[in-house]
């Protein structure tokens, strides 16, 4: 019967008689008829016992019970035909259930019943009337009701009857749905609007769910039904092979407990939009634990289902207006960039919660490919959960066997021809095969398990065939399946022809009629006349949603059909691919790699059909190298194409390679090589085409690390652009700008830092033009300045760089105000990132402060929304904090910011390793260096460690990225396993940082420096100073060889660390020309009149000094320090001014020049006063004890006594903190007491030990020290 069919009349009055009440009702299935509570219940709530309903076409009305009525303001009741021998129609499709998802008006419905009958006797005449209208979801839903405004509306009648009467308990069907139950006409509105009750509302209900159950195939399931067309529909049962397809739940849900947690806590937490990547082989559980989690969910009120492949923006659009939480899973999502994308624009600005599950054979290069907008970069950021085997034990095995026998043997009873398959059940359960028992070290799929099972079954319904593998028996079931629906569509085919042609669907797919006619018409052994009758037979053997067919399910089952087709048919593939359109050649490539796991055999027929039709299937073949778990045989067939491929093809090749990515950088680099070539000996080809194969060359060198290849390419790039480019033209200053940026950071990575600034200075000029002749370069332009800032910044020069970051901050400012800047907001915080960073090195920390906080505050909101996309630049700016905080001196607070920053990345670490252990070490190298300085030799230690494993997994994945990278974590490690007491240990990660730097060669030589400097300060802490010695003299060789890069600033370091060493070795003359050697060259660094490097020479004069001072040579180390002094003095230094001061000072009175050292201590002072910090004013209370020696030596005892004064009038407040504080102010009143003593002061004397006494009796109490 039709669905018209289920719509009845319904007549209800007491059982003592009277009126008769008359609506209407819905059949849904078997006996039970859906209706409105009131037409069997009077409005005291009494029943009306006689029920009865007239079923359109029915000779007879049927008696009714009625099952349930709803509670409150649910106006709707389950009735059930109770009449004895009642003959109902049998429903072949469930009844499907809706409710609405958006807030998105005029949802058009329709409703049928029985309205306004001029008698109210069982007997009159039934006239249906079919109304139809539209729903708004907004309206009523305060008062949890559906309003239907209808199309046409009837008449109301006088008084206060309505035609609507009888129309009551009428089903609401929207999008095939059912939505509501009529429940009145809704007054004030002449009879145009309808009120019904929502069936969610009903659904809510367990014991309406429980009768539903019972004749529905099911409990309800509420479909969103304005965004239907979003999801997949589960595809009905056809054959033995569909009962293995996970969405089916033939076998039920097992295990997964902490999977589930973990995704469930993803779904609850408060955040707006966000993804998360499950990943695992085909057959694995991945769709099984997803549609779980859909299913729970979707009971709670969200909505949750599968995505439609091949999602557009117009389809996801309605999307926008979501009222409810959704999780929207995405199937094969390594081949779903288009859906992804439409999908993250239509809800990532939702008001409420949206959760993206994306579900791929593995967590690949497919998500940066996909990543091709900002809005996307949460893809690369995004959790990863890998399912690992389901079951790993014997047991857990062979109860999952028994499961999966059980509950595919009562399905399998269900098909025409395995009725009999139930009475194999036992016995087949009793009989595992014996690979269930035997160890498989992870365990193997889910899935295996159940074709195996299924596979048991089939065969033991035909003993007579035997020595099948289980995949075989399933296929030969699935042949008898597809010949007996050819016959039944009367297509008549041969065995083979049949195997073949759901080969060709399962490989190529079809989105359209035309796609599958081109196909069949290819297909070996098909008749003209028979072409359209095959399409529809293979449309009807292979049902699937948004195409023109599907394919074998499940995958693994259709890949190995695929395979066993090409084994023997190989040609096939590749006549195939010459007439398919390109999304079907992608289609097919990304089944022929899958297949090609576990069929070998494969490979030649991959290249062959790579080698068909190479402008077509290269890209294609390219697209999929990024998305799939095995991209080998895809490599080496392109290859091939690229070596004998022409101007067009390599042209074609390099548009499609994506700019971000590891397994085709190789294939890359190739294929520009060849282009730039082609484009040099081609005098017709477009003049700008080689400089932008070169331009993109260079970058793909760099990218494998390439550094001088790169240099040297980028440079050819931009003689050509300079030549050709127009200045009126942006594009063409944009490519040289990019080229220039590219150029410039190759030169930085070879450390050749003035080269990169000249280069990195004409980028910036150049964008500037480009922003001038077109406005929309204005984000090229802040880019540009950028990096220029940046690089300003590691020459030093941090004044000029906060600058230009302050003119890129300006741009993004503007940007950001425009029409449609929210897009620009990552690019203003990631420009007051850089600003904050170098105002901090400039020494202007308030100003520094400021703009990371600002930086910082954006990410947080960006992040909260996107926490996959923007927590790490979350964390970034948080590190930055830490570091501004360190150099505000608020340690404390530095270590807060920095913990908090590895907390992030800790957590997206573990959820995704590969995109977030990189970032994670970064943060882990800060918060070792905030303990480092604090002190908390342990936590730095457990860091240090912590950071090395990290590295160490990342050297794993990608040595020649993450080497130098590991070996400077060895060497930050080694440095807080020295001070934690670990020494053997910290000797094995320096051995280990200098054997990696050797390894690492020129490009490395500074950090092995480093690690030569580090493993000479181990040597020396174990006494071995010969070794020591050795190690850093290496360490200064390998300075001189990178002097001409940086004019010698690192040599000099290098020097002054060396002269330490050589004093120490009692070579006094070698350290003081060493030491002379590095203020020459931090001299004529200096001359540039850069602050930082006047302040560096300063430090090198101290140090100088200080070693003249060691060897005796006492009154020539005064100058260098008086100089020193000097250059503090200009550059207004502060606390390092003082601390000099002091120093210079005990120098003096060192040499009897007591007058001077009194004038230097009292600058030294009248500076410390100035400093608020507490360690500023214990160094104020020395200063002050240091003058009265200089007093004394003028023989100028008053003064003297005074300055101790000042000293104790300091340490008093102080004393109560840490037993050194007491200890301190204690000596200073044994010190005041015999000046006064001195002077003939008794009674001051005795005051001043008085005090001292009680000083010493409170410290003597053991007070704990506070830092």
């Amino acid at each position: 019967m039709s669905q018209a069919d289920r719509h009845v009349a319904v007549y209800a009055r007491p059982a003592a008689g009277g009126a008769w009440s008359t609506g209407s009702g819905y059949h849904l299935g078997g006996s039970l008829v859906l209706t409105s509570r009131h037409v069997v219940r009077a409005k005291d709530g009494s029943p009306r016992e006689n029920v009865l309903i007239h079923l359109r076409g029915a000779a007879a009305l049927l008696g009714c019970e009625v099952v349930w009525c709803g509670a409150d303001e649910v106006d709707a009741a389950l009735l059930r035909v109770v009449a004895p021998g009642a003959e109902l129609p049998v429903r072949r499709q469930p009844v499907r259930w809706g409710r609405f998802a958006t807030s998105a008006p005029g949802q058009p419905c329709h409703a049928v019943g029985f309205p306004a009958y001029e008698g109210r006797g069982p007997a009159h005449e039934l006239v249906a009337s079919q109304v139809t209208g539209r729903i708004n979801p907004l309206t009523g839903v305060d008062a949890e009701r559906l309003s239907v405004d209808v199309d046409s509306a009837p008449v109301e009648l006088t008084g206060d009857r309505s035609l609507w009467e009888g129309m009551s308990g009428a089903a609401v069907v929207c999008g095939g749905a059912v939505v509501g139950v009529v429940r009145h006409d809704a007054a004030h509105f002449a009879s145009r609007r309808l009120a019904a009750v929502p069936v969610e509302r009903c659904a809510a209900d367990p014991e309406f769910r429980r009768l539903v159950a019972e004749v529905c195939d099911g409990e309800p399931v509420l479909r969103p039904v304005d965004l239907d067309t979003l999801f997949t529909e589960v595809q009905p049962l056809s054959s033995p092979a569909t009962l293995l397809v996970a969405r089916s739940h033939t076998v039920g849900f097992r295990g997964r407990d902490a999977e589930l947690a973990r995704l469930r806590e993803w779904c609850a937490r408060d955040e707006g939009f966000s993804a998360h990547i499950v990943t695992g082989p085909g057959g694995q559980g991945k769709t099984r634990l997803a549609a779980r989690l859909a299913d729970e969910l979707a009971a709670a009120g969200w909505v949750a289902g599968f995505v439609t492949g091949d999602l557009d923006r117009e389809a996801a659009a309605g999307l926008a207006a979501l009222r409810r939480p959704a999780l929207l899973v995405v199937d094969y999502a390594e081949t779903s960039a288009g859906t992804i994308r439409a999908l993250t624009e239509a809800t990532r600005r939702t008001e409420t919660a949206v959760r993206l599950l994306l579900l791929a054979r593995s967590a690949g290069e497919w998500r940066d490919d996909s990543a091709v907008e900002h809005y996307l970069e949460y893809l690369v950021h995004a959790p990863v959960l890998q399912l690992e085997a389901l079951e790993r034990t014997t047991h857990g095995r062979l109860d999952a066997w028994r499961e999966a026998v059980s509950s595919l043997a009562r399905a399998l009873s269900r098909f025409r021809g395995y009725e009999g398959a139930g009475a194999h059940a036992d016995a087949v359960a009793a009989a595992p095969p014996r690979s269930l028992t035997e160890e498989q070290g992870d365990g193997g799929p889910i899935l295996g398990i159940h074709i195996d099972a299924l596979a048991a079954l089939l065969a033991a319904t035909e003993p007579d065939k035997t020595g099948s593998s289980p995949v075989d028996t399933l296929l030969r079931h699935e042949e008898r399946y597809w010949k007996w629906l050819a016959g039944a569509r009367q297509f008549t085919a041969e065995k083979h022809t049949l195997a073949s042609a759901v080969a060709m669907a399962t490989l190529f797919g079809a989105a359209t009629e035309h796609d599958a006619l081109a196909l069949v018409a290819a297909l070996p052994g098909l008749p003209e006349d028979r072409r359209h009758t095959a399409v529809r037979w293979l449309a009807d053997a292979l049902p699937g949603s948004g195409g023109h067919w599907g394919a074998l399910q499940p995958d693994r089952l259709g890949e190995h059909h695929v395979a066993r087709v090409l084994h023997v048919r190989p040609e096939l593939a590749t006549a195939l691919v010459r007439v398919a359109s390109p999304a079907q050649v992608e289609h097919a490539l990304t089944v022929l790699t899958r297949a090609a796991v576990d069929a070998r055999h494969l490979d030649p027929v991959i290249g062959a059909v790579v080698a068909a039709a190479p402008r077509v299937t290269g890209p294609a073949a390219l697209s999929v190298a990024v998305r799939s778990e095995n991209p080998a045989p895809l490599l080496a067939s392109l290859e091939q194409v690229v070596a004998s491929a022409d101007t067009g093809l390599l042209a074609a090749l390099a548009a499609a390679i994506p700019v971000r990515t590891q397994v085709l950088n190789d294939i890359a680099i190739k294929v520009l090589e060849r282009l730039a070539a082609a484009y040099e000996a081609a005098p017709d080809a477009d003049a700008l085409a080689r400089p932008r194969a070169l331009a993109q060359l260079a970058r793909r060198l760099r990218n494998r690390g390439r550094f001088e290849d790169a240099v040297r390419v980028n440079e050819q790039a931009i003689e050509l652009f300079d030549r050709l480019v127009d200045p009126a033209d942006s594009t063409h200053l944009v490519d040289l700008g990019n080229a220039l940026d590219g150029l410039a950071d190759q030169l930085s990575r070879l450390h050749r830092l003035p080269e990169s600034l000249a280069v990195s200075k004409g980028g910036v000029a150049t964008a500037r033009r480009a922003a001038t002749a077109d406005p929309a370069a204005q984000a090229h332009l802040a880019g540009a300045l950028n990096g220029f800032a940046t690089r300003l910044g590691l020459a030093g020069r941090h004044r000029e760089a906060a600058r230009v970051a302050q003119q890129a901050v300006d741009i993004n400012r503007e940007l950001v105000r425009a029409p449609g800047g929210e897009a620009q907001r990552p690019g203003l915080a990631t420009s007051l990132n850089i600003l904050g960073v170098q105002r901090g090195l400039d020494g202007r920390r308030g100003e520094a402060l400021a703009a990371i906080e600002e930086a910082l505050g954006i990410r947080r909101e960006l992040a909260k929304a996107e926490p996959d996309a923007y927590g790490v630049q979350l964390a970034s700016s948080l590190n930055n904090l830490s570091n501004q905080y360190r150099r505000r001196e608020d340690t404390e607070k530095g270590l807060r910011a920095s913990e908090e920053a590895v907390a992030i990345l800790r957590r997206l670490a573990e959820a995704n390793p590969e995109a977030h252990d990189q970032d994670l070490a970064m943060a882990l190298g800060n918060l070792t260096r905030r303990l480092s300085e604090l002190g908390r030799t342990g936590p730095a230690a457990a860091a240090g460690r912590e950071l090395v494993r990290v590295f160490r997994a990342l050297v794993r994945a990608r040595p020649e990225q993450h080497r130098a990278g590991l070996a400077t974590a060895l060497m930050t490690a080694a440095q807080c396993l020295v001070a934690h007491g670990a020494v053997d240990e910290a000797g094995d990660f320096a051995a280990d940082a200098a054997a990696l730097h050797r390894e690492l060669g020129e490009p490395h030589a500074l950090a092995l420096a480093r690690s030569l400097q580090l493993r000479a300060e181990w040597l020396d802490s174990l006494r071995r100073g010969e070794e020591a010695l050795a190690s850093m003299e290496e360490c200064v060789t390998v300075h001189r060889g990178l002097a001409a890069h940086d004019g010698g600033e690192k040599l000099s370091g290098a020097l002054l660390h060396l002269a330490g060493f050589l004093v120490r070795a009692g070579l006094g003359e070698r350290a003081g020309a060493a030491a002379q050697e590095a203020v020459d060259l931090r001299r004529a660094l200096a001359a540039d009149g850069l602050p930082q490097r006047r302040s560096d020479l300063a430090a090198a004069l101290v140090q100088h000094a200080d070693l003249l001072d060691g060897l005796g040579r006492t009154e020539e180390s005064l100058p260098a320090l008086s100089e020193a002094v000097d250059i503090r003095r200009s550059l207004n230094a502060g606390a390092r001014l003082a601390g000099l001061l002091r120093h210079y000072a005990d120098q003096l009175m060192r040499m009897g020049r007591y007058w001077d050292a009194r004038n230097t201590l009292l600058e030294a002072i009248r500076g410390h006063r100035r400093l608020r910090a507490l360690r500023h004013r214990r160094t104020l209370a020395v200063l002050h004890r240091n003058l009265a020696r200089a007093y004394v030596g003028m023989h100028r005892p008053d003064e003297a006594a005074e300055a101790v004064a000042d000293a104790v009038a300091t340490l008093r407040p102080l004393a109560g903190r840490s037993e050194h504080d007491a200890q301190e102010l204690a000596l200073a009143l044994e010190e005041l007491a015999r000046l006064h003593d001195l002077l003939g002061r008794p009674a001051e004397a005795a005051r001043a030990r008085a005090e001292l006494e009680e000083v010493r009796g409170r410290s003597g109490a053991g007070r704990p020290e506070v830092p």
